[in-house]
C-alpha cells in the first residue's frame, strides 16, 4: 500500500528544488514549477503579459480547493506579484492524492 505522508514529504522535497512563493485567497504557499521553460517566465526578460505555467502545490496547504477562473499570485524574480487565473486543477477529483497540479494563464487568454 502506498502511503500518503510519504507521497506528501516526497512532493515538498520536489517542490523546494524550484520553490515559486504564491498566494491564493490571500493565504501565502510555496509551490514548485512543473518545467524549467517556467522558470524563464518568472524572470525579468519573461514575457509576462501572456504567460502560461503549472506548478505543484501541497493539497493541505489549502483551505479551499482550487477552482478554475480563481486568482492565484506568482512572485516574480523582481519581487513583484503578478495575477494569473487558474486554468485547471485536475487533481482536484483525486480526494487521496496529496498535491493538485495547477495550470495557471494570464487572465486575458
Amino acid at each position: 500500500m502506498i502511503d500518503s505522508d510519504t507521497l506528501k514529504r516526497d512532493a515538498r522535497a520536489n517542490i523546494l528544488d524550484w520553490p515559486v512563493k504564491a498566494r491564493y485567497k490571500g493565504r501565502p504557499l510555496t509551490v514548485g514549477l512543473q518545467a524549467v521553460e517556467d522558470v524563464e517566465s518568472l524572470m525579468s526578460g519573461g514575457i509576462l503579459d501572456d504567460m502560461a505555467l503549472s506548478v505543484l502545490a501541497i493539497a493541505d496547504d489549502f483551505n479551499v480547493t482550487p477552482k478554475r477562473f480563481d486568482s492565484f499570485e506568482i512572485q516574480l524574480a523582481d519581487g513583484t506579484w503578478k495575477r494569473l487565473e487558474i486554468r485547471n486543477v485536475p487533481d482536484r477529483l483525486d480526494p487521496l492524492g496529496p498535491t493538485f497540479t495547477i495550470y495557471l494563464q494570464s487572465p486575458h487568454k
